[in-house]
């Protein structure tokens, strides 16, 4: 990685929301440039002064459960009907579509008889 790459990167970096191959490719980068790695100091030490001096506020209870439910009810799938049924479903159509080859073919061959 580049100092640009790595920069771009940083501030993830110092609060620990990176994905999981990312922090040790910044880590080793970090190890062998001084630039980088005062940058990455001073975002520490800003976060730091953010939290030391930040109110921390505790929802309500009924809140919490309020933003749990909304929560719930927003990522229930909306197919849901398809991922319950979806099985005798799809049997129904291999029952009709193979129903129909049948008759198909019989219809073809009891044709081709009377001729």
């Amino acid at each position: 990685m580049d100092c640009d790459e790595v920069r771009q990167c940083l501030d993830a970096y110092v609060d620990g929301e990176l994905e999981f191959t990312r922090p040790s490719e910044i880590k080793t980068h970090l190890a062998g440039c001084p630039a980088c790695q005062l940058a990455a100091e001073q975002i520490a030490s800003l976060s730091s002064i953010v939290w030391i001096d930040m109110e921390v506020y505790k929802a309500p209870r009924e809140l919490r459960s309020k933003i749990r439910t909304a929560l719930r009810k927003e990522f229930e799938p909306r197919f849901a009907w398809f991922f319950k049924y979806g099985h005798s479903l799809a049997y129904g159509a291999i029952v009709l579509a193979f129903g129909f080859a049948l008759a198909w073919t019989w219809a073809t061959f009891a044709g081709n008889k009377n001729q």
